[in-house]
């Protein structure tokens, strides 16, 4: 008489470390489907993605950051590439109030000079 001691799926899980809820829920989370193993058939074009220009935005861990920058921008799209992000061209969202202007500092300075003439008169008056 053969006597094989009855395994069941815990037993196994147990004494091979293996977590088959756990190994599926990886699997579905790479994107593969339910029953096969490792990646797909086809051959995979990654020529153009790591020929891409990087991001190379500073981060916080003082290097730079080395994902692909998006299409026509300079950075990724969580430094700055995303759509609608940024200044636009030209600077059209500065607010201009004519504080720097040529005639505004000048006007200013002539307002200095005529101040110090005055507190000279003040002086000479005392």
């Amino acid at each position: 008489m053969n006597t094989v001691p009855d395994l069941n799926e815990a037993t196994v899980i147990a004494a091979t470390g293996q977590n088959k809820a756990a190994t599926c829920e990886r699997d579905r989370f790479r994107g593969c489907k339910a029953g096969s193993r490792g990646m797909s058939a086809r051959a995979r074009n990654t020529g153009p993605m790591l020929a891409s220009l990087r991001c190379g935005a500073k981060i916080r861990s003082g290097g730079m950051c080395r994902s692909p920058a998006v299409r026509g921008k300079r950075r990724c799209r969580m430094h700055g590439g995303a759509p609608e992000s940024g200044a636009p061209r030209g600077n059209r969202n500065a607010r201009k109030h004519g504080l720097f202007t040529k005639v505004a500092i000048a006007e200013r300075k002539r307002i200095q000079a005529l101040l110090v003439e005055v507190r000279k008169l003040l002086q000479e008056l005392k």
